[in-house]
């Protein structure tokens, strides 16, 4: 199965206005896959294709990990890689809320240590909001997404962390919750 490790952003006040800027970003006629509201997630650590014997020893090593909850503020867009070409439309989060959030990823990685599983790249708080299939309309884009770098979306207390399961389908990527994490316990 292919899975990952994650933190999934489920405030329905955040999600609001998240959604509003999705409507204003396709709004400018850019050629955009906009990821619905229910996917929106933390990606701590991408494992890839695992065994359910992995799966299991994932779960065990995850159990341990003993964090406190945390509040963090969603703030300002932007996009990866950049501005010359856009693949990806992003909110992100205030700086305390990306050091709590790379603290969370690191110890993930860290509880992981002696499986296979590894970052491909720095963690980068960030909630993918769009995706960007081709340069249609790009300069329209960008003027909404440099509108929105100081826009404020809410806060979220996030009080777990999950180990998930993506299929992907034709309609966009199915997540379905293998096991749930606590945190502040």
């Amino acid at each position: 199965m292919r899975a990952f490790i994650a933190m999934d952003m489920d405030d329905q006040k955040v999600r609001s206005s998240i959604m509003a800027f999705q409507e204003q970003i396709a709004s400018t006629g850019a050629d955009l896959k906009i990821v619905d509201v229910q996917n929106l997630h933390f990606t701590l650590l991408f494992l890839g294709e695992i065994s359910e014997e992995e799966a299991s020893l994932i779960v065990g090593k995850l159990s341990e990990i003993r964090l406190p909850s945390f509040g963090v503020e969603f703030t300002g867009t932007g996009v990866f890689p950049g501005p010359h070409r856009i693949n990806v439309i992003w909110v992100g989060v205030d700086a305390g809320s990306q050091a709590k959030l790379k603290q969370v990823a690191d110890e993930v990685v860290s509880s992981l240590s002696g499986l296979r599983f590894k970052p491909d790249k720095q963690f980068e708080p960030h909630l993918t909001v769009a995706r960007v299939k081709s340069g249609r309309e790009r300069d329209k884009l960008l003027e909404v997404i440099r509108d929105g770098a100081g826009m404020k979306f809410g806060t979220q207390l996030f009080t777990e962390f999950k180990l998930k399961k993506s299929d992907l389908t034709s309609s966009g990527p199915i997540y379905t919750d293998l096991q749930r994490f606590k945190l502040g316990e």
